[in-house]
């Protein structure tokens, strides 16, 4: 009887952490491509409100992505740590709203974390300024070439399951019933 029960029965356990694995929702990095920051030394663009604009990074975004979290490092060159800061998305004149924590990177840099509601990512542009006339602030870059080539951040949250995905999953979660009712010989 154990022997007839097992193979099924792993089966059963097997798909059930799949499915499990699948819909569950995890951090993940939701574009392409590394933009981790450089922490050898300060070496970014101005982006405040005296610099007169903020500085933007073109992304590709994975399919599927819903965002919870930006992530970017920054440096004061001159003024308070103002954390008076703008976070743009896409071509929208409407800033994020959400919790910022700030916490010390490395040489000066600062990692700044923007905790948000869960919005699905269709945008391919991210703006980032300090809006404070009283500082000079600075994006971090993600190398030490002068100036940078591109600015360092992290966009993060989950990533929802394509329908092909589900498609595949429930197919498959179908066919197990036919697969235990199966002689054993």
């Amino acid at each position: 009887m154990y022997s007839h029960f097992s193979k099924p029965a792993s089966k059963l356990l097997a798909a059930a952490i799949l499915l499990g694995s699948t819909l569950s929702s995890h951090a993940a990095e939701l574009v392409v491509g590394s933009f981790a920051p450089y922490l050898g030394a300060t070496n970014g663009n101005e982006s405040d409100f005296n610099g007169g604009s903020p500085v933007s990074q073109s992304f590709v975004a994975l399919p599927g992505a819903m965002l919870d979290k930006v992530v970017w490092w920054g440096y004061y060159n001159d003024g308070n740590d103002d954390s008076s800061f703008e976070v743009f998305l896409g071509d929208s004149a409407v800033s994020l709203a959400g919790s910022l924590t700030v916490i010390p990177a490395a040489n000066g840099v600062q990692q700044y974390t923007l905790d948000i509601t869960d919005a699905p990512l269709t945008a391919t542009k991210i703006a980032i300024w300090n809006k404070s006339d009283l500082v000079e602030w600075y994006w971090q870059g993600t190398t030490s070439d002068q100036p940078p080539a591109s600015q360092a951040f992290s966009l993060q949250g989950s990533l929802v399951p394509e329908p092909g995905t589900w498609a595949l999953m429930l197919g498959g979660l179908a066919l197990l019933p036919v697969l235990r009712r199966r002689p054993v010989h």
